[in-house]
């Protein structure tokens, strides 16, 4: 699960893969362990400052430092400034909280043009990781919210959240952002599930919205939802036709944070965002 929302400014972004696959089955994944005597719960805190004057000087360096396999959460402070890295959280490097100075000067940039695996500008596979207070670019495509975005030479993706099946619970939830850039992109592609509610969308977002990707003919296993968002790219009118409605209870399980996102509980197990 990846869910973004709207605190004091900033865009928190939360993921793990905890989520509801039917009314009374859930997959959970595990809760790393809280430090309670540390103001953020955190067993420590690594800082990151481009100047040299912290514990390291690169974001990646700060994580592969992370032991693999680590269940208690631990907080990488970065200190205002432009990252030039590509950024990667593998599997093993889980609870992590990447606490940046603020989205407006603490930048992750990267400028890839290759294959689209490979080029993203951070990526993270690994379960229970919190982002905050950071602007993820691409020099094609740039993504102020998406945890996980693709360049091409042409358009890009703001989101690639790649469900196993239609039955795989997992998803993103865009609630409260903003999503601008430069150049086009999609705002998701493939055997996804995205909603993206009470937005403001640029004209980076192209008129038809999503992409079928390899999997033109099963697009009614997809869920792409698109509520009450504005801005220019927020224009339906123009959307593939797989496009998802629902009805206003449908639609309120998946934008409630503790009916949809917080089945489990898990959230009161995150460190302490300020």
């Amino acid at each position: 699960m990846v869910v973004v929302w709207a605190k004091d400014g900033f865009c928190v972004v939360v993921m793990a893969t905890s989520g509801v696959l039917k009314e009374t089955t859930v997959v959970g994944a595990f809760l790393c362990e809280l430090n309670e005597a540390n103001p953020f719960k955190v067993a420590f805190t690594i800082t990151v400052d481009i100047s040299g004057h912290g514990n390291f000087t690169t974001i990646q360096s700060a994580i592969d430092s992370i032991p693999s396999g680590n269940t208690m959460w631990i907080r990488i402070q970065i200190f205002a400034g432009v990252y030039r890295e590509k950024v990667t959280i593998t599997k093993d490097k889980t609870c992590i909280f990447l606490d940046g100075a603020g989205r407006h000067v603490t930048f992750i940039e990267w400028g890839d043009h290759e294959l689209m695996y490979s080029s993203s500008t951070f990526t993270s596979v690994a379960e229970n990781l919190v982002v905050k207070g950071i602007e993820i670019k691409q020099s094609v495509v740039h993504y102020s919210l998406g945890t996980y975005g693709h360049g091409s030479h042409d358009t890009g993706y703001i989101t690639a959240q790649g469900r196993d099946s239609a039955d795989d619970p997992s998803g993103f939830v865009f609630k409260d952002c903003v999503i601008l850039g430069e150049g086009k992109a999609y705002l998701g592609r493939a055997f996804s599930g995205v909603i993206i509610a009470n937005s403001k969308l640029s004209d980076i977002v192209v008129p038809q919205g999503w992409n079928a990707w390899f999997n033109v003919g099963y697009e009614d296993q997809f869920t792409y939802l698109e509520v009450d968002n504005i801005g220019p790219g927020a224009n339906t009118s123009h959307r593939v036709p797989w496009l998802k409605k629902l009805s206003a209870s449908d639609l309120g399980q998946f934008l409630s944070v503790d009916r949809f996102v917080n089945h489990e509980g898990w959230i009161a197990n995150l460190p302490t965002i300020v």
